[in-house]
């Protein structure tokens, strides 16, 4: 998916099914492009959220089909970059528009997720969910995760 211009509107980068449980096994690119930039001016992109309820994906696993989530759980660590392994779900973000380009972070858990900002006019959000387990909170709640929302 693609997203334009998010200076002149609010753009809210979501994962699938958003707030609902996001499915197994996918991988989804997001694209943030800020097309027209004026004369003596740089573009850059910054997403966030600071919301604990707007950030919960499936961050660790501890044996077969049990899980740890994150979000909720009143803990503001953040899982990033070593933490994030193949069996995580997690956003990485790379710096421009093509997964070749510089990686600037990878999120894999934690309730809130700090500015994450682009050196240019563009930026790839992708959001990989692991193909083991089922998203449920490890806090022994019923409720699935809910994914993501980012602010940009």
């Amino acid at each position: 998916r693609n997203f334009y211009e998010c200076y002149r509107k609010k753009c809210r980068l979501q994962s699938p099914n958003y707030p609902g449980m996001y499915p197994r096994n996918v991988t989804c690119y997001l694209t943030l492009r800020q097309k027209t930039v004026p004369t003596c001016k740089h573009a850059m992109i910054s997403v966030r959220q600071e919301s604990e309820h707007k950030m919960q994906i499936r961050s660790t696993t501890l044996g077969p089909n049990k899980t740890a989530g994150a979000g909720g759980g009143g803990t503001r660590d953040l899982r990033a970059w070593t933490d994030c392994t193949s069996e995580r779900d997690q956003l990485i973000f790379y710096d421009g528009a093509s997964t070749d380009d510089a990686v600037l972070a990878k999120y894999c858990g934690g309730a809130w997720l700090p500015s994450i900002i682009s050196r240019d006019s563009a930026m790839l959000v992708a959001f990989h969910s692991s193909p083991f387990s089922v998203p449920l909170r490890s806090d022994g709640a019923t409720s699935p995760l809910r994914g993501f929302e980012l602010e940009v």
